[in-house]
């Protein structure tokens, strides 16, 4: 099973990832063809509760920007969180920017086997189309990890279209499964100027692990965030 002490502030945990929000919901019903009465007049008169949105005359208020896709269950979106026993400097977690590309990889390429039924083996060819703030990935992030910053992320990808023991993803609106699709898998391996080492991966199931050695903060090691 987990570890759950490796969260636990008391047993040195430094970082939660979190969020917070309030969701708006101005009636509850079971039948579903009274949205169209309800919303109309929800919206008329209580202009300022809802505003536009794609949840059906639900709202969410968030914390921590959610993305593009504009959808609270997306841990990779959350906001950082550092505990302290007293009174401590802000120490930005050397993790993050790893935890950022992979999350951004992985969103291209769910957009990508989402429209073409398969993973890309090369992300600079698929960026500009499948990378959008729209669905929560920004291009610019993965271009410059594979072309300036190459080096520093030390990015491998492995691709098998012709698997189908990992998840499928619904192509063009077909049906989507725990198994049945091709996977991918995206790692990087980092070593930052004072000496931490970091390795993440993260594959098409969404799993995403991320390590790092040393206790160094990032804003005193890099210049390029």
């Amino acid at each position: 099973g987990a570890n759950w002490e490796q969260f636990d502030p008391n047993k040195g945990a430094k970082y939660w990832m979190m969020d917070f929000s309030r969701a708006e919901h101005p009636f509850f019903t079971s039948n579903s063809s009274n949205f169209g009465v309800l919303c109309p007049l929800v919206q008329k008169t209580q202009p300022t509760l809802l505003g536009q949105d794609q949840w059906s005359c639900y709202w969410e208020w968030a914390w921590q920007s959610v993305g593009g896709h504009r959808y609270m269950h997306n841990p990779n979106t959350w906001g950082y969180v550092q505990m302290a026993s007293g009174k401590e400097t802000v120490c930005r977690d050397v993790q993050w920017p790893a935890r950022h590309l992979l999350s951004q990889i992985y969103q291209l390429q769910i957009a990508q086997v989402q429209a073409e039924g398969s993973y890309t083996a090369d992300l600079l060819s698929s960026v500009q189309s499948h990378c959008t703030l729209a669905n929560g990935c920004n291009a610019t992030t993965v271009m410059q990890a594979v072309t300036t910053y190459s080096t520093l992320f030390n990015l491998q990808l492995t691709v098998n279209n012709n698997d189908t023991s990992c998840v499928l993803y619904g192509v063009k609106g077909s049906g989507s499964a725990p198994t049945g699709g091709p996977c991918f898998r995206a790692s990087v391996s980092m070593v930052l100027d004072s000496g931490d080492r970091v390795q993440g991966v993260i594959d098409e199931s969404r799993y995403l692990n991320v390590t790092s050695s040393g206790t160094g903060c990032l804003d005193d090691q890099v210049s390029w965030l």
